[in-house]
């Protein structure tokens, strides 16, 4: 069976802490001295041994404390972005729904619309052009940094979202569109 790290840190350190001791005895002999000299030497090299290994010892936790803080920073920097993509979008699927109430053709010319069409069809519908451009940009933000990581679960609830308020083939279709005129063009 496999010990953990932990296991075998706390062994090590035991070892490391017991050693100077019996070093010390092996070599002077263990016992009560009567004179105060012996203690002083026994102390004195003891003293010296030990202030390096918890120097280090102290080091060692320095630098641990350093990662842990600076794991904590980055997740929380993280949620923070998140949470600031997550404000954003949800204000504009709810402007986008708002929208597509005043305009209940939007989500039918939205599937009507050509390649050739695309830039005339975003001109003339500025706020659904900015608001879907949130949402885009909030995506393509989670998904340039937060690939692979708990993450994915906030990209996954935009597009599910966008989709539900506009249509599945509509939200696609806008995606195209975006890719096409937007970001390539």
């Amino acid at each position: 069976m496999k010990k953990s790290t932990s296991e075998i840190e706390s062994i090590v350190l035991l070892c490391l802490l017991l050693a100077p001791v019996i070093i010390y005895g092996i070599q002077f002999g263990f016992g009560v001295w009567s004179s105060h000299k012996n203690w002083a030497e026994m102390g004195s090299a003891l003293g010296g041994v030990y202030s390096a290994i918890f120097a280090f010892l102290a080091y060692r936790l320095l630098v641990t404390q350093k990662e842990l803080l600076f794991s904590q920073v980055q997740a929380q920097h993280n949620q923070f972005h998140i949470s600031q993509t997550m404000t954003s979008t949800n204000e504009a699927l709810k402007t986008i729904s708002h929208y597509i109430e005043l305009h209940p053709h939007i989500q039918k010319d939205i599937l009507n619309t050509t390649p050739n069409n695309y830039y005339n069809f975003l001109k003339s519908h500025p706020v659904l052009f900015f608001n879907f451009n949130t949402i885009q940009s909030g995506l393509k933000g989670l998904r340039a940094g937060y690939m692979g990581t708990p993450y994915e679960t906030y990209i996954y609830q935009i597009e599910n979202d966008s989709s539900a308020i506009l249509g599945r083939d509509e939200y696609l279709k806008l995606v195209n569109i975006f890719d096409q005129e937007v970001y390539q063009g």
